[in-house]
């Protein structure tokens, strides 16, 4: 079109003119459908990037999901091998202890060794038999009562949420609550109530260490401030209606816990006392509960553990009812069994059997000992890395960074791995900045060569 000149002056008549317009229109049509051919193979590329943009956003969300997937079963092998490891660490120190105390009876108090073949005798008809109790045997019960160790974080945890439970939910502290004799008492005492009686801080402040089962805690936090947060409006309407003395005595029962009690009926020391040692029987049965049931066997904790962990949501939430529903509960010895009934059954009997929420509150605490007795962490699974590697022998101080902090105690016990294979043990002992300062207690060998690559496990007990 540029190059398409205006006809020269000898030449330059109409029809030259014409010729040339014309010439001219069809090099601009032709250059408008080039243009328009040019934005059409634009617009068709445009199309197929879409296109194939929808189908990678579609991979990416596939991949994500997957990934999600991925993520929960790595979870769920971490926590079954390190509960794995826990069991087997402790199954081979009870068998050292075991061995150590045999090979020291043999050494100073045998002073010879005899053979004695044993008698063999064909019977073709059994003989009749039927279990014994011994009468020394004392009842599980009140043993627990009498000698009992301090519960486990874990335990601990859950314990806390009874104590921050509606007082009705358990039977034993009505007839205490009859004890609020006079108007003014039971009107300070619900005026004492907060209008949002969310337990979360609580419940932050107690998941601060590791636990045994984060979602049965914060599943049972959720359940407590609901009923709690139902029960206050009918708790201030007793005492803005100038409703009778026994009325807001039961809706002190619905809308208070041990704690609101402990603060605010100061007058009558007596309902405190016994509301108080309601509470520390729970706890002794418990902990009791939880040392019974760390007795059992590693091989069959750890089938406790696979079974009723939080990453098995189908049983995981199954209610263990007397313990009889856990996998190989038959093989341990009858007395064993009979006892660790006895104590379930007595915790559970604890809560009002017509409340559904108090039963299933009672329900997880044993559960809660069953995981905690596994070694389980159901929680994420705390590790950590070497900020220095240094040989390790025994006595040895060093600094582990751990991916939790919030989750590590002073006291807690960890372990090191190197190439999946355990290479020592340690202990925390001070916790400042998000590191965990920890002293080696056992090696394997001397100078146990570690590296950045080391794996730290804290184990959650």
């Amino acid at each position: 079109m540029l190059s398409d000149a205006d006809p020269k002056d000898d030449k330059a008549d109409e029809s030259a003119f014409f010729f040339s317009g014309v010439d001219l229109s069809d090099y601009s049509v032709a250059l408008l459908r080039s243009a328009e051919g040019l934005v059409r193979r634009y617009r068709d590329a445009l199309e197929r990037m879409r296109k194939v943009q929808d189908t990678a956003q579609g991979l990416l969300q596939d991949a994500g999901t997957r990934l999600g997937v991925v993520a929960r079963e790595l979870a769920e092998a971490r926590q079954d091998v390190a509960t794995a490891r826990a069991l087997l660490a402790e199954d081979a120190q009870r068998a050292r202890d075991l061995n150590a105390r045999r090979d020291a009876l043999i050494a100073e108090h045998v002073k010879f060794l005899a053979y004695s073949r044993v008698r063999v005798a064909a019977r073709t008809v059994a003989s009749p038999s039927r279990w014994l109790d011994s009468a020394l045997e004392p009842d599980a019960v009140p043993a627990c009562l009498a000698d009992h160790g301090e519960a486990p974080q874990d335990v601990q945890a859950m314990l806390g949420l009874l104590r921050r439970a509606p007082l009705d939910w358990f039977p034993a502290l009505r007839a205490p609550l009859q004890l609020i004799d006079q108007p003014f008492i039971a009107d300070r005492l619900i005026s004492a109530l907060q209008p949002q009686m969310s337990l979360m801080p609580a419940f932050t402040a107690l998941s601060s260490a590791p636990q045994a089962s984060m979602q049965v805690l914060g599943a049972q936090a959720d359940s407590l401030a609901l009923a709690r947060q139902s029960a206050w409006p009918l708790a201030q309407a007793a005492l803005q209606g100038g409703a009778g003395l026994r009325a807001k005595v039961d809706a002190i029962g619905r809308a208070a816990s041990l704690s609101d009690l402990l603060g605010a009926a100061t007058e009558r020391g007596e309902l405190q006392r016994r509301a108080l040692q309601e509470f520390e029987r729970i706890e002794a049965v418990a902990s009791c509960l939880h040392a019974r049931l760390s007795g059992v066997r590693a091989a069959i904790r750890l089938q406790w553990a696979e079974s009723f962990s939080q990453f098995d949501a189908a049983r995981g939430q199954l209610d263990l009812g007397d313990l009889g529903t856990l996998p190989r509960f038959g093989e341990l010895p009858r007395e064993e069994r009979e006892d660790l009934r006895e104590l379930a059954a007595w915790l559970r009997g604890r809560a009002d059997r017509d409340n559904p929420q108090a039963v299933a509150l009672l329900a997880d605490l044993v559960r809660v000992c069953v995981l905690a007795s596994s070694h389980s962490p159901a929680g994420e699974l705390v590790t950590g890395r070497i900020v220095r590697p240094v040989p390790l022998n025994p006595g040895l101080r060093l600094e582990v960074r751990p991916l939790l902090p919030e989750r590590v105690r002073i006291g807690m016990q960890l372990q090191f791995f190197d190439a999946q294979k355990l290479s020592a043990r340690a202990v925390v002992e001070d916790l400042a900045g998000g590191v965990a300062s920890v002293r080696v207690t056992q090696t394997t060998s001397l100078n146990v060569q570690t590296s950045l690559a080391t794996s730290v496990h804290f184990l959650m007990r």
